[in-house]
């Protein structure tokens, strides 16, 4: 787990290695890249507080952001089989089109996902999160 994570885990309401990561990539077009569809499958961590998502690929994060509400051009749900965060590759990369989705495939339960935040929520991505999701495409 990164030392961002690892920080932010005590007292989380989700704190976990070494999860599965599986990657959904759809009509994406980047510079030097096009792919109609993709899947790839990674190993993440991820952190969760009521008002904070931490979420990485590997050893590096890709999200470190508030939850909020509305409708960002990055979304986050939670869901009974994990947490997914859908970014929107015009917002990473202003001459690309398409949208990636990462989800942590975890079990939540009822008890966990009533604690978790609802609704329509969006995040914040670093700027190094653009070379990570292109990383992980091409």
């Amino acid at each position: 787990m990164p030392p961002t994570l690892q920080a932010a885990a005590p007292g989380a309401l989700l704190a976990l290695e070494g999860i599965s990561l599986k990657l959904h990539g759809r009509a994406v077009k980047l510079p030097g890249l096009r792919s109609g569809r993709s899947v790839s499958l990674k190993v993440g961590a991820l952190v969760v507080t009521q008002r904070r998502m931490l979420g990485s690929v590997g050893r590096y994060v890709l999200v470190d952001s508030e939850l909020g509400p509305g409708e960002g051009p990055h979304r986050v749900s939670f869901a009974a089989d994990g947490v997914r965060l859908t970014t929107d590759i015009p917002a990473l990369f202003p001459e690309g089109g398409g949208e990636v989705e990462f989800h942590w495939d975890v079990e939540l339960g009822p008890t966990v996902l009533s604690s978790l935040p609802s609704g329509p929520l969006s995040v914040a991505l670093p700027e190094q999160a653009a070379a990570l999701v292109r990383d992980c495409l091409g």
